[in-house]
């Protein structure tokens, strides 16, 4: 489980696709010290805490790791910052489109 601090910087990256013909995307690390390292999301839970406080659970797939970088808790940390990053952006830009929809029952 990560908890995440926003007093931490989120680092750079993009999305990528580091290999012709595969259907998944990838997330590319381009600052700090995991310059460079590509990875994939996996299963992403959330749960609520006992004073009212999301938390979130991943896994993850390393697909490039070019400078030998130890898979160890900071970069699990910086994979939840990035991720924090990617939901808040994406809430932000779907929630001015929530007057656009429709109910439609049977």
């Amino acid at each position: 489980m990560i908890k995440m601090k926003r007093k931490e910087k989120t680092p750079e990256y993009k999305y990528d696709n580091p290999s012709k013909g595969d259907n998944w995307g990838a997330i590319r690390i381009c600052s700090g010290d995991f310059k460079g390292v590509v990875y994939r999301y996996g299963l992403v839970s959330f749960s609520e805490t006992d004073s009212l406080r999301c938390t979130f659970n991943f896994t993850h797939d390393i697909v490039l790791n070019p400078n030998h970088m130890p898979i160890n808790e900071e970069l699990k940390e910086q994979m939840g910052l990035i991720l924090l990053d990617i939901l808040e952006n994406n809430y932000s830009e779907s929630e001015e489109s929530d007057d656009d929809r429709t109910i439609n029952t049977i």
